[in-house]
């Protein structure tokens, strides 16, 4: 079973950070696009299969807060897995996430391109909302400020 399936996810999460991995996984232009509706449409599947309705605005914010989170799951994982198999100094002559040295290492093919279409998603938003803060830093501050006027921080 360790080769069939991908253990690394095991455990209890939220609706919306399980569909994290699925939809962080589409090229960019497809996720700028479509992830609202992506989100609809699994609350709206959800709904027909056990009777539950989820409320969208929520989601959406669990996706973003959701997103900062993978953002720093990527960082994290630059030092600890892809210098591991790639060292620092060797990215210096790489031009290309298609060269051996990082395709040709899985953990080091799976970051760089998890960060790879990351880092072009979240340029398309930033583009598109004028070059101003990305739509998860504005999900973020009304996190922030939600918890600081409760007294949790």
């Amino acid at each position: 079973c360790t080769h069939v399936f991908d253990w690394d996810g095991a455990g209890p999460h939220n609706v919306v950070q399980v569909m994290t991995g699925s939809l962080t996984g589409a090229e960019a232009a497809e996720q700028d696009e479509h992830d609202v509706q992506w989100l609809r449409c699994f609350r709206d599947e959800y709904y027909k299969e056990c009777g539950i309705r989820l409320d969208l605005g929520e989601m959406r914010r669990q996706w973003h807060l959701t997103y900062c989170i993978y953002l720093v799951y990527l960082g994290m994982n630059i030092q600890t897995a892809v210098f591991v198999q790639t060292p620092k100094a060797e990215w210096d002559t790489i031009t290309s996430l298609w060269d051996e040295r990082a395709v040709g290492m899985w953990n080091v093919r799976c970051y760089t391109f998890m960060i790879d279409l990351a880092l072009k998603y979240f340029h398309m938003r930033w583009v598109r909302g004028g070059k101003k803060r990305l739509h998860i830093h504005d999900t973020l501050l009304e996190w922030k400020a939600y918890w600081e006027k409760h007294g949790m921080t």
